[in-house]
């Protein structure tokens, strides 16, 4: 009776080397793709600017000359004008917008450097709560990855003047007491990160935030008395 071959089961070792090339391949991409294309994308809108953008420079050129007070306003942000101050000190109004997307592109390297960091938080204290048969790491990374820079790119891209871009970076960059908390993998983790940046996005701007609440309250003070004009007629 001929005996069967043995099947060499791979140890956990070779398993773990494994997974850890796997995780390094998707970084390296992530971090190859990623500026390259935030890269392009400000070199292909260098010489387009929105109306915000002019508002923003022409804030930060009142910083510039003095007029600190410029940057406090009840709409705009008053740390993106900050910024392109100390970015258009040296450049003549020509290069003025090619100064505010290189900003854009810095901004946009911070988020993606603050959210790699935000995954290296998250994702191993989700990997020891995670179930048996839960999405490997490498998935979720790549997953993620692919993401924030669908929402950098696409969503928010660098040929937009706001600071959306440091508000995305803001949710990343926690708090220690919020790094540490236990977060599983699935719907906590994106209640989490969809309270976090409702939160930072309302604290942007108080005074905005504030205004904003007043105008919903005034909208539905209006309609109700409309449908109750309508009501008695």
């Amino acid at each position: 009776m001929a005996l069967k071959p043995a099947v060499d089961m791979p140890s956990s070792e070779s398993v773990q080397g494994a997974a850890h090339a796997d995780l390094s391949r998707i970084h390296l991409l992530f971090w190859t793709i990623g500026p390259a294309s935030g890269l392009l994308q400000a070199l292909a809108l260098l010489n387009r600017i929105d109306h915000d953008a002019v508002a923003y420079l022409d804030k930060a050129g009142g910083f510039l000359h003095g007029a600190h007070g410029a940057l406090l306003n009840a709409y705009w942000s008053p740390l993106y004008p900050f910024l392109l101050a100390h970015a258009i000190v040296f450049a003549s109004p020509y290069w003025q917008a090619t100064a505010l997307h290189l900003v854009n592109f810095a901004i946009y390297l911070l988020v993606l450097l603050s959210f790699d960091f935000f995954l290296k938080e998250i994702l191993p204290q989700a990997s020891e709560s995670a179930a048996p048969d839960a999405l490997p790491e490498r998935i979720l990374r790549a997953f993620a990855y692919a993401l924030v820079l669908w929402c950098c790119l696409i969503f928010t891209s660098l040929g937009q003047s706001h600071p959306d871009l440091l508000v995305i970076a803001a949710v990343f960059v926690l708090p220690p007491r919020w790094r540490k908390m236990q977060i599983g993998r699935g719907s906590s983790l994106l209640r989490f990160c969809g309270l976090r940046a409702a939160r930072s996005r309302l604290s942007r701007n108080p005074l905005r935030a504030r205004r904003n609440s007043n105008d919903l309250h005034r909208t539905r003070r209006m309609a109700n008395h409309g449908i109750g004009n309508a009501s008695h007629q």
